[in-house]
């Protein structure tokens, strides 16, 4: 169980409770800014990882390039009663004052091209999207997605 504290558009603080097992589950990102339940600590794991660790995915970045995140609190299941049989965390995401302006279907696309086969270097897949939208900047393709900030994913959406 994860209970997600957030700062919405709306500046209130809104606590998020239930339960909810699986990023799979999720079809969208922007479903997640208004899903009110718990999520595994894995997936908030996955939300706020950095770049070059295990747990750093395309949710990731898809909510750090909008949203300041950070995992506060660790709470046991014996914080409960009765005790869940997952473990629980309280989250804060506040959105940035002033978030990169991006094509959010090119951002979103393109991380989930470099993602789609992690442990590929981008070369394999990410090379192959950029050449098919004529992208002639340049951008290390002889890594593997979870090696790239959010920033370049960024800005390399903004390019093409």
């Amino acid at each position: 169980m994860v209970v997600i504290m957030m700062d919405t558009y709306m500046d209130r603080a809104d606590a998020a409770t239930g339960y909810r097992p699986s990023p799979r589950a999720v079809p969208d990102y922007e479903s997640l800014l208004y899903y009110r339940g718990n999520w595994y600590v894995s997936v908030i794991d996955r939300m706020v990882a950095q770049p070059a660790t295990s747990d750093y995915s395309r949710l990731s970045v898809m909510l750090q390039w909008r949203y300041d995140m950070a995992n506060v609190l660790f709470v046991p299941p014996e914080s409960f009663d009765p005790p869940p049989r997952v473990d629980s965390a309280v989250v804060r995401m506040v959105p940035l004052a002033q978030p990169p302006v991006v094509n959010v279907k090119t951002l979103e696309t393109l991380v989930q091209v470099a993602f789609s086969q992690r442990r590929k270097i981008l070369r394999n897949t990410l090379g192959k999207w950029l050449d098919e939208k004529g992208f002639a900047g340049t951008f290390d393709l002889q890594r593997r997605a979870e090696e790239v900030p959010v920033a370049e994913f960024v800005a390399l959406a903004q390019a093409v």
